[in-house]
């Protein structure tokens, strides 16, 4: 009988909460308001935020700028004043917590107070990837059209460097050993003329090596555009 409930015993143990066990049940989402978690702080530590701003930087985009007094400094009794801005956010509230958020980020990662937050490292480090990619989608947003207005200027660039060739080519189609002629709407593709050097292959006169060269610099050119 005492072996039964031994065994009863250890069956018990292994259903227990907590045993190690895992499960497919969601978890219990806990949101701590971040202005509860800065008001404890700024108590603790008797900061002053001095002055609250919200910039709307555009519609349903906003930011907080807060500064805050009253912050120690490491390795001294001093205390200075710093100004915060929070990330964008859609809303005036949540561009708010977001500036308390760095308020908080600033004092962890300066060693001036530890939350004892069971998620917060996880946070900070998520929250590092999610600055990262924001940053790197905002320099993509402001790139992108600077280089498309380079490949512009350059594509305009080649083709005045083309209709110039082009008109030297027809100038001078009388006296180099070139044929200029014009190329149907569908085969043109920008390109209204086609210019074919008919000089020898290696060429040695001064005209047959200007017409050659001129002809190469021309399809280069294209090749570029």
């Amino acid at each position: 009988m005492k072996r039964k409930e031994n065994q009863s015993t250890l069956r018990s143990a292994d259903t227990m909460p907590g045993s190690g066990a895992t499960s497919d049940q969601e978890p219990i989402t806990i949101n701590i308001d971040i202005k509860f978690l800065f008001d404890t702080v700024s108590k603790k530590l008797d900061l002053t935020i001095d002055d609250k701003e919200i910039l709307e930087i555009r519609p349903n985009d906003y930011s907080c700028k807060l500064q805050v007094s009253g912050i120690p400094c490491n390795d001294s009794q001093q205390r200075t004043t710093k100004t915060f801005y929070g990330d964008f956010a859609p809303t005036p509230s949540h561009a708010t917590q977001n500036a308390y958020n760095e308020v908080l980020k600033y004092l962890t990662s300066e060693n001036i107070v530890a939350i004892n937050d069971y998620n917060y490292p996880a946070l900070l480090e998520t929250k590092k990837d999610l600055d990262e990619t924001t940053a790197r989608l905002m320099i993509a947003d402001y790139v992108e059209p600077q280089f498309d207005m380079s490949l512009s200027c350059v594509k305009s660039g080649y083709n005045i460097i083309l209709s110039k060739l082009d008109d030297i080519s027809i100038k001078l189609s009388d006296v180099l050993p070139i044929t200029v002629s014009h190329q149907s709407d569908e085969e043109n593709n920008q390109v209204p003329f086609n210019v074919e050097y008919t000089g020898p292959a290696d060429p040695n006169e001064p005209c047959a090596l200007l017409a050659k060269f001129l002809v190469d610099l021309r399809k280069t050119t294209i090749s570029l555009m």
